[in-house]
């Protein structure tokens, strides 16, 4: 239980720092979605304000993107790769890979 009081004290104050930093009543209507959710437990039609409201994009997609442009490039006459064999999205997803790694 303390691990758990402990916990909410650091969100707590993780959010006042941060409220804090904003302009004056940026937080006003998401507290305000708060106390209307929690108040509104069963109601299926209330949104959750704690889910993500933003589509994640994944490493597959920006790899695909970035060869999509590689390509444009290329048909363009432009090829801006270090190495013959090597994309530079390639090269790129190669680089984070390794960060995942480390």
């Amino acid at each position: 239980m303390d691990e758990a009081q402990e916990e909410k004290d650091a969100h707590r104050i993780a959010f006042e720092e941060l409220d804090d930093a904003s302009p004056p009543g940026v937080s006003d209507s998401w507290k305000l979605e708060i106390k209307y959710w929690e108040c509104n437990p069963n109601n299926s039609s209330v949104t959750n304000p704690f889910e993500s409201k933003v589509t994640s994009i994944t490493q597959a997609a920006v790899q695909l993107k970035l060869m999509e442009i590689e390509a444009y490039d290329l048909q363009q006459g432009m090829d801006i790769s270090f190495h013959p064999n090597i994309s530079p999205s390639i090269f790129i997803a190669s680089g984070v890979n390794l960060e995942g790694i480390i």
